[in-house]
């Protein structure tokens, strides 16, 4: 759980609402805007369990999750970037009749259900009313011509997210939707479409996401039995998650593997990876130890 601000500068670590203090940082009004949305944010928060949580790192949540964390506020600004373009998109896409978008009509955006016989949750960026078309926005760091081919077709985790969103929708509507269309938009430095094939949760499953040697199956699995056995720790305190003791919450880290490891590999430089280049709470999960 984010417990405050760390300056880049000088280390230190300040509150959540100490504005003055890193004025000369961040500027207030985008500090300000991102505090607000880590105090809202209670999809990603405590044993909840997203779609894109099999996409990524189980110990990199798990961190987020249960430990004391102090984050650099300038690595979020740029993290933030992507969310406000999400905002802005989508509200420009609420004003067409024919949509619901999350930002005008977040409960018709949000779904629940089981996968992998775990409960999860989903919020989409924007579905057709038809349930015919679902689209997705990505922001890379990135040039877009890494993440597309000369097809347009979707990378494997970006259909997976899709498609996972896909199952859960017609769990609760009640019907397949074997024809709907669903496309993600990435940009980084340009706006390019991509289209995601039909898959099922087999085929989800399987995809190792950043080309990584864990599976979204396995990464589900991880997470999923770590956020029970932390739900079972809590029931000594009152079922209060955040008064399980630190060192009990690390052990349950330190058995998970470095999953980021081997994700997004530099094919000459295999220490470039999620890890060394895409975690914000790589140092926490380093005093963790273990990684199998």
């Amino acid at each position: 759980m984010n417990i405050g601000w760390k300056n880049p500068i000088d280390g230190r670590t300040y509150g959540l609402e100490d504005f003055d203090a890193l004025s000369g940082i961040v500027p207030e009004p985008v500090l300000r805007a991102m505090t607000a949305k880590a105090k809202e944010d209670t999809r990603h928060s405590g044993t909840n369990i997203t779609i894109t949580a099999g996409l990524g790192c189980p110990r990199q949540i798990l961190v987020h999750r249960m430990l004391p964390i102090a984050q650099d506020p300038t690595k979020m600004w740029v993290m933030q970037r992507g969310t406000w373009l999400h905002e802005m998109i989508g509200m420009r896409m609420g004003e067409n009749e024919e949509w619901w978008s999350e930002e005008s009509d977040v409960d018709n955006c949000e779904y629940s259900g089981k996968l992998f016989g775990i409960d999860m949750s989903c919020r989409v960026d924007a579905l057709r009313k038809d349930y015919g078309v679902l689209v997705d926005w990505k922001f890379r760091k990135d040039f877009a011509e890494r993440w597309v081919d000369a097809q347009g077709r979707a990378k494997a985790e970006d259909a997976a997210q899709v498609n996972m969103a896909r199952m859960l929708i017609e769990q609760n509507i009640g019907r397949s939707l074997d024809s709907m269309e669903m496309y993600i938009w990435v940009m980084a430095g340009e706006m390019k479409r991509t289209r995601a094939a039909w898959m099922s949760e087999q085929d989800v499953g399987n995809v190792r996401p950043g080309g990584g040697k864990y599976t979204i199956a396995e990464n589900f699995r991880m997470l999923d039995e770590s956020m029970r056995a932390w739900k079972t720790m809590a029931a000594s305190h009152g079922d209060d998650l955040y008064a399980v003791p630190e060192a009990q919450c690390r052990k349950l880290i330190d058995v998970l593997p470095m999953v980021g490891e081997t994700m997004y590999q530099r094919r000459n430089e295999p220490s470039l990876n999620k890890c060394t280049q895409y975690c914000e709470v790589q140092d926490e999960c380093y005093k963790c130890g273990g990684g199998l």
